[in-house]
């Protein structure tokens, strides 16, 4: 299990169906950091409606944030679906993280 602070906001504008899936990919999501970093503060992610053209159809934008000491990664996504965004903002999350690694790797 992860071992820090994992804030999500936003989430009550979505159905329930939605909420849980979220909740089970984030907590998979969150484990998968902790092993790729050590000392992470926390992992944020802000859930936002852009734009409803009818009952079905939002666009969502997810803006996503990591920090460990002296160091935060940043990434956001927008889509039609609020999962698919999720994954796309995260996945963007992850290329940033271990693009930081390699170079570390690198000067060491």
């Amino acid at each position: 299990m992860y071992e820090y602070v994992v804030q999500v906001t936003g989430l009550e504008k979505l159905k329930e169906k939605d909420k849980e899936e979220i909740n089970v990919f984030l907590a998979k999501q969150a484990e998968k950091y902790g092993k790729l970093l050590s000392q992470i503060r926390y992992l944020k992610i802000n859930v936002q409606t852009l734009h409803q053209t009818n009952e079905s159809r939002v666009l969502y934008s997810i803006q996503t944030q990591l920090s460990i000491p002296g160091k935060t990664f940043e990434a956001t996504a927008k889509a039609w679906n609020v999962k698919n965004a999720l994954m796309q903002a995260l996945g963007k999350l992850e290329k940033s993280i271990k693009k930081f690694k390699n170079r570390r790797r690198e000067k060491r």
